[in-house]
Formats: structure tokens, sequence, C-alpha cells
């Protein structure tokens, strides 16, 4: 069991980190990204909405950061409303986990910038969840291997 996170009153997210994770968001969406609650905050969100080439159902990048022991705790996740569709093409109750993708990391408190390899994960990362279903659809080319998707519930920016 890990021990619990022991917070200092001055821990905050700082307005570098905050800056370059808007900036990670907008070149992963093309969208400028929502922050709440803002600076001199511990916990930050960032988010941006994310459309899928195929034009089904909508997505967003959503980020949470926390200031925690001297580090800065980042969690980046893709969140969309696309679901496996049966083959009358109406939505299932199976998410599409081809889109899906998630990346963290702890970064230091005083760092201005994200770890170059942390960047370079995320922008390879989110573009391939984005065409997942069409590489897997190219890969499998015989009708019983494709993959349909519909829009489910909503994702919320």
């Amino acid at each position: 069991m890990s021990a619990p996170c022991r917070v200092a009153t001055s821990a905050v997210v700082s307005r570098s980190q905050i800056q370059a994770v808007a900036a990670l968001v907008e070149r992963v969406t093309g969208n400028a990204p929502s922050v709440s609650p803002g600076e001199a905050a511990r916990l930050v969100r960032i988010a941006a909405p994310l459309s899928f080439p195929d034009g089904i159902g909508t997505g967003c990048i959503v980020v949470t950061l926390y200031a925690c022991d001297g580090k800065t705790d980042l969690t980046l996740r893709l969140e969309h409303d696309r679901v496996f569709a049966t083959p009358q093409r109406t939505p299932s109750q199976n998410r599409c986990f081809l889109n899906d993708y998630v990346a963290s990391a702890a970064i230091d408190a005083e760092a201005d910038e994200l770890p170059e390899t942390f960047v370079r994960q995320v922008v390879s990362g989110v573009s391939a969840a984005k065409t997942a279903v069409d590489r897997h659809n190219r890969a499998h080319e015989a009708p019983w291997f494709r993959v349909i998707v519909a829009v489910g519930e909503e994702a919320t920016v």
C-alpha cells in the first residue's frame, strides 16, 4: 500500500507546466484547450475537443495535473463516445476500445517543460488511437473481421 500524498500548502501546479500541457493538447487536437480552475491550484484540468478522421462520434483530450510531494502527476486521456456497432449499424453497449488512449507521468514540480519522450509518446499515441479502426480494417480485409463503429454515450469536454 502506498503512502498518502503529503501536500504542502504551497504545492501548486506551475504556470509553465499548465502552458506546456495546454500546448501539447492543442498540438494533438488542433483546438485551443480550456483550463480549469487555472493558475495557483493544486488540481488543474485541461481539455479540448478531438475529431476522428472517419467523422463518426466525438472525442476530447482531458488532462489532469495534480501537485503532490514535489512532483506534478499528469494523466492524459482520450475520452470518446464511439462504440462497436452491430451488423445492422446500430450502437451496441460495447465501447470501442481501439480508440482508447491513456498516458501518465510524474514530473518534477520545478520542471518548466514536459519530457520530450512523453511528448513524442502522446503525439504518436493519440494519432494512432484516432485512426485505430481504419488501421484494423485495412489489416483485416475479410468482411467478418471488419469493425463498424457508431455513436454511443457522448464524450464531454
